[in-house]
C-alpha cells in the first residue's frame, strides 16, 4: 500500500550514499519510495504521530482496507432506549 506525504520529513531509517541524513520526502510524494520497505512500527509512527516530533507525516493514499470481521468485533453494540410514556392519570392531570 502506498501513502501520501502530508508533511516533509527525512526518513532516518532510509539512509544511503546519496542521502546520508535519510531519504527526503516532500509534501505530495508517495511513501515509501520504490525499492524501500519500512518497518511496520515506523510506518505506524508516521501515520499516527507517535514519533519523536509528535507529528503525522503521511496519510492513506486510498481508504485503508477494512477487515469486516475485525470491525464487527470492535464496534460496540448500541442498545435502543425507549421512553416510557406516562398516562395522564400518572402525571396528575
Amino acid at each position: 500500500m502506498s501513502y501520501k506525504v502530508i508533511r516533509s520529513f527525512a526518513d532516518g531509517t532510509d539512509k544511503g550514499a546519496d542521502y546520508p541524513n535519510g531519504f527526503l520526502y516532500s509534501v505530495g510524494d508517495v511513501y515509501p519510495r520504490s525499492g524501500y520497505e519500512p518497518s511496520e512500527d515506523f510506518l505506524q509512527s508516521l501515520l499516527n504521530g507517535r514519533n519523536t516530533t509528535g507529528s503525522i507525516f503521511i496519510a492513506y493514499d486510498e481508504e485503508p482496507p477494512i477487515d469486516v470481521q475485525e470491525a464487527a468485533q470492535e464496534t460496540p453494540k448500541i442498545e435502543k432506549k425507549t421512553r416510557s410514556r406516562k398516562k395522564k392519570d400518572e402525571v396528575g392531570e
